[in-house]
């Protein structure tokens, strides 16, 4: 489910500007399907009683967002499990990046929300991401806590660039160099 912003695109735009609206209304609009990828109390995994069918109207004033039904979701139902809200948008092609815990690790969304993959398994359970642009090329970034501590930086089909581990952290720490 993801949100779009209602009409009086003006007074936002003014304040911040447009790709700065269309990329803050993407990441909050995915605020609520993550939000919702963790288990409800008394639900199984991938059921809730979230409805998904209808557009909820959320925020107030010159910041009011609606959801869009049906964005984001996965083929054959499948949950996007439980995730730590790492979402990053590239701003050369629009894609949307959403990193999880499970084994799909990130998923990667055309703007419109149809799923277009996930990729990079190496990467399951980023706890942040980042997408920075590179001589030419989209790169993303991403702290992992999961099975080990490590920054990874990824191309965005998900082939590791480099990975910095923790016992590098250690050395510079020693070294008083963080």
């Amino acid at each position: 489910m993801a949100v779009t912003p209602t009409p009086d695109p003006r007074a936002r735009a003014a304040l911040h500007g447009p790709k700065l609206l269309r990329l803050t209304a993407m990441l909050t609009s995915l605020l609520p399907g993550l939000l919702w990828a963790h288990v409800d109390p008394g639900t199984e995994p991938g059921h809730s009683h979230h409805h998904d069918d209808y557009a909820v109207l959320v925020g107030s004033g010159a910041y009011q967002y609606q959801t869009v039904p049906g964005w984001g979701e996965l083929p054959g139902g499948q949950a996007i499990g439980p995730t730590h809200g790492g979402v990053v948008v590239d701003s050369e092609d629009g894609r949307v990046y959403v990193s999880t815990d499970a084994e799909h690790s990130i998923l990667v969304y055309e703007l419109d929300g149809r799923f277009v993959q996930s990729m990079a398994p190496q990467c399951r359970g980023f706890h942040a991401m980042d997408i920075a642009r590179e001589n030419g090329k989209s790169v993303i970034y991403g702290a992992q806590l999961q099975d080990t501590l490590r920054v990874c930086k990824i191309d965005t089909v998900g082939i590791f660039c480099w990975k910095f581990l923790r016992s590098r952290i250690r050395t510079c720490r020693a070294a008083g160099k963080v």
